[in-house]
């Protein structure tokens, strides 16, 4: 019986590892780089009239940094 335990306990601590390792992967930070890019790539191609990429950007910085706290703010 304590060998079964030990096998279970160690399947346990192992799915538990591969859970955390999943949730700290840079895959998940990818997937919000891709959507950006699929925004920018969109807002780029279909406005009306053709916009400034680099304001685009600026302002992105700007609302990435101004998520964080009043004091964090982005300096061109």
């Amino acid at each position: 019986m304590p060998r079964k335990n030990l096998v279970i306990f160690t399947l346990v601590i192992f799915l538990a590892a591969i859970g955390v390792s999943r949730a700290f992967t840079p895959d998940r930070y990818l997937r919000e780089k891709r959507t950006f890019d699929r925004i920018f790539d969109e807002v780029t191609e279909n406005y009306v009239t053709e916009p400034n990429g680099k304001k685009l950007y600026q302002g992105a910085y700007r609302g990435m940094l101004s998520t964080l706290d009043p004091y964090s703010q982005y300096l061109n």
